[in-house]
């Protein structure tokens, strides 16, 4: 299970990189997403990482944060389906005004992040 973690850390990574190198191509990506079945997508993908998070965390180095990562993604597709279409789309069009600099800002975080997930993993 710890490779698990260890391919959705760099995944993770990966995109976080695409951001780093291509923040408005990555921003505007982002935004192409937000139709009403690729949300139910992201929902079913984000469900799905947590629990595999929360399966894995026994087998690797930081079980704590593997678990909160875990419980975090799945508490994320509970408040999605909460705040409804109107508040998506107006945090959609929030993410589309973001300059270049916040977009990296907040790749390079997704960056960290993978690799920290990789790191516990290894």
């Amino acid at each position: 299970m710890a490779k698990a973690v260890l391919v959705i850390g760099a995944v993770i990574v990966l995109g976080g990189a695409f951001g780093v190198v291509a923040p408005l191509l990555f921003r505007d990506w982002a935004g192409a997403c937000r139709s009403r079945p690729m949300l139910y997508v992201a929902a079913l993908v984000r469900l799905s990482l947590g629990v595999l998070l929360l399966l894995a965390a026994p087998a690797c180095r930081f079980t704590v944060l593997i678990q909160v990562l875990g419980v975090v993604a799945i508490f994320a597709v509970v408040v999605m389906f909460m705040l409804g279409q109107q508040r998506i789309d107006a945090m959609f069009d929030w993410w589309g005004r973001q300059s270049a600099t916040i977009v990296r800002a907040w790749a390079t975080v997704a960056v960290i992040l993978g690799a920290a997930l990789i790191f516990a993993a290894v």
